[in-house]
This record gives structure tokens, C-alpha cells and sequence, in this order.
């Protein structure tokens, strides 16, 4: 998430687990629950902003697709069946995004001679 303000990982991990809530359950916490949730560290500003950038930075693409889910699911089962001394890193195209996808098909398109 290069575009995060600050460096903390509180953020990222309660812009992601409040906007899964809020995709997931009917009923969720509001904006201002979820500031406390996060123990006080944010106000309900900064639990605001960090969900629009988050959602931003998705492009708004807060589902996904089975296709893609099958075949993340199956790179990751196959990647912990075995201890290793490293995590793997997952590359962002086909495996996790169609906007990612997208964005490296116009990278291509642009270095392409």
C-alpha cells in the first residue's frame, strides 16, 4: 500500500479489517466504533480518511472474483504445505486484482516499442 500516510501498520490493518467487515456482515461497527476498536490510537477523522484511501487505492474493487480466489487459494496452499525460512511474495497480476492487471497491461503497452 505505497500510498499510506505515515509508515504505521496499525493503519493499513484497520483500513483492511473494517472495510472486510463492512463487505462480509450486515451488521457492522460504525466509523466511530471502529476508532475504538483500534484501542483510541485514531480519531474518527483519521478512521474516515483511512478508509476513502484505502478504497481508493482498491479502486473500489472490495470483492473478489472465485477465479481469482481459487487460484490464490491454490499458489498459497501450496506454498505452506512445507515450513519455509521465507514468505513467498505473490505477484499482484493475474493472482489478486483485475485493477493491478489492468495497470500492468498499460505499463506494457507503454514500454513496448
Amino acid at each position: 500500500f505505497p500510498t499510506a500516510r505515515g509508515s504505521s501498520g496499525h493503519r493499513l490493518f484497520i483500513s483492511a479489517f473494517m472495510i472486510a467487515s463492512k463487505v462480509i456482515c450486515d451488521d457492522t461497527y460504525s466509523n466511530k466504533s471502529w476508532g475504538i476498536v483500534a484501542q483510541g490510537m485514531f480519531s474518527l477523522r483519521e478512521v474516515n480518511q483511512m478508509e476513502r484511501e484505502m478504497c481508493n487505492y482498491l479502486d473500489w474493487e472490495l470483492t473478489v472474483d472465485n477465479p481469482i480466489l481459487s487460484n490464490f487459494e491454490t499458489a498459497v496452499r501450496q506454498d505452506f504445505a512445507q515450513d519455509h525460512r521465507q514468505y513467498p511474495n505473490y505477484p499482484l497480476t493475474p493472482m489478486v486484482s483485475k485493477r493491478a492487471a489492468r495497470a500492468a497491461a498499460s505499463t506494457a503497452a507503454i514500454l513496448a516499442p
